[in-house]
């Protein structure tokens, strides 16, 4: 289990500075927001300023097995010994269906290399303390996503994404990683799903194009990921080196 600690500022140390790294999908590489809204990433650089850089790897279109192939260059000893946190945020793309997307991966396998990739960071973390955060698919809204695929592709005639795949890929996270033996190891969920309230019909504010978020979809999605930081991960900002 984590125990508590505060990042503190190291400015004026002649160290480098604490990171959290963000491994993910478009979703990442869009979280320090657009067209000037939120993004969870930013969100998490302000909470954190002067002790923490955020290190964004987020790739738009990628997969777990896309995921895999680039994963042994940015999980490494050596480009990790500063980070204190990671984020692994994929799904919406592994969700894709099956005839439909190219980027569909199966559910199992999908289920089985996000725990590869899981397994790659708690080869290389500088200690196995510092806690790994998979962030569950979010929603999607089925219509919204379609009309905006079909402004880049006239010739799809379904949709290629459904909310009820993309709660499926979340559950089959969480069966993966809400076991005893990774909590023991620090590895946490934080389910986005359930934060932009995929079960029911409010989240669709939180999305603008039905599958990328909002602004208040980043927000929803920043305050459950602090509380995972702060409530199960036990690392506190320094509100001092805000001021």
């Amino acid at each position: 289990m984590a125990t508590k600690s505060k990042i503190r500022a190291i400015h004026n140390k002649g160290h480098m500075p604490a990171q959290f790294l963000l491994f993910g999908d478009s979703i990442t590489q869009r979280s320090f927001g657009e067209d000037n809204q939120p993004g969870w990433g930013s969100l998490l650089a302000h909470t954190f300023q002067r002790q923490v850089d955020i290190i964004n790897r987020g790739l738009s279109g990628y997969n777990t097995t896309h995921a895999l192939q680039v994963s042994p260059f940015i999980i490494t000893p050596s480009t990790t010994k500063h980070t204190k946190l990671f984020t692994v945020f994929f799904g919406a793309n592994d969700a894709a269906l099956e005839h439909i997307s190219p980027q569909h991966i199966p559910l199992n396998e999908y289920k089985s290399n996000l725990i590869t990739i899981v397994e790659q960071i708690k080869a290389v973390r500088a200690s196995p303390s510092i806690p790994i955060i998979v962030i569950t698919p979010p929603p999607v809204d089925e219509g919204a996503w379609f009309a905006q695929c079909k402004i880049t592709n006239n010739a799809q005639t379904l949709p290629n994404r459904t909310n009820s795949a993309a709660k499926a890929y979340g559950e089959a996270a969480k069966d993966a990683f809400k076991t005893s033996q990774y909590l023991s190891e620090n590895v946490f969920i934080c389910d986005s799903f359930d934060a932009l309230g995929g079960n029911d019909d409010n989240y669709i504010r939180h999305l603008n194009d039905g599958l990328h978020l909002s602004g208040s979809g980043n927000v929803a999605l920043y305050d459950a990921l602090i509380k995972v930081i702060v409530d199960e991960c036990k690392i506190s900002f320094d509100e001092d080196e805000r001021r």
